[in-house]
């Protein structure tokens, strides 16, 4: 992973911060900001600068995608379509 490059640990800290928010998302997935109907968007923890955009279904969470928080909304916007 890049982030173990640049710090070793970092990668393993990534992903832990990334499995905390999808079970912070699926106990309370409204809470949220809403960019799009059916989407929401929830930032990943300091120091990672990320974005999880998601579709609450049922029972599940539908993850869309995690990009970089400078990214163009349009990365994640064309994996709608796909």
């Amino acid at each position: 992973m890049a982030y173990d490059h640049a710090l070793p640990g970092l990668g393993t800290r990534f992903l832990a911060a990334l499995e905390l928010a999808y079970e912070q998302l699926t106990l309370f997935p409204n809470s949220s900001e809403k960019v799009f109907p059916e989407v929401r968007r929830a930032l990943l923890p300091r120091p990672f600068p990320y974005l999880v955009y998601y579709s609450p279904q049922e029972d599940w969470l539908e993850i869309i995608a995690v990009v970089h928080g400078s990214r163009h909304e349009r990365v994640w916007k064309r994996r709608l379509d796909e």
